[in-house]
């Protein structure tokens, strides 16, 4: 139904409807592959919405929260501090299995990194 109600706007309504937002970031997960649209994409809107969107050439996922409050943030950081101990702990077991000497192509962020980033955001 929104689909259809979106068709029948006009062009000018799209433009009034459309929020810019005030943070727009993305990043290709593989950018030297011509064959993937992997990316992470990350976004904060006027209206305090923060938007994580993860995504590949066939499905994406997204995270997100209102950060208009002191809770709304830690919760948010609570969920990204999750989801890169995750990928650390996952990137860890990868190169214990295959190993190390070629995946130094990015940064690496430690687990005591992210941590001390967390907390120092809490305060």
């Amino acid at each position: 139904m929104v689909g259809i109600i979106r068709k029948l706007m006009s062009k000018k309504d799209k433009k009034k409807s459309i929020q810019h937002v005030t943070y727009n970031k993305k990043e290709f997960l593989a950018p030297d592959c011509i064959k993937s649209m992997s990316a992470i994409h990350t976004k904060i809107y006027p209206d305090g919405t923060g938007i994580i969107r993860i995504s590949n050439c066939h499905n994406s996922i997204k995270i997100w929260n209102n950060i208009g409050d002191k809770e709304e943030v830690k919760e948010f950081v609570d969920k990204i501090n999750i989801m890169i101990n995750s990928l650390n702990d996952f990137r860890n077991e990868l190169m214990k299995r295959h190993g190390t000497h070629h995946f130094f192509s990015v940064r690496i962020y430690e687990p005591e990194e992210v941590s001390k980033s967390s907390k120092h955001e809490n305060e």
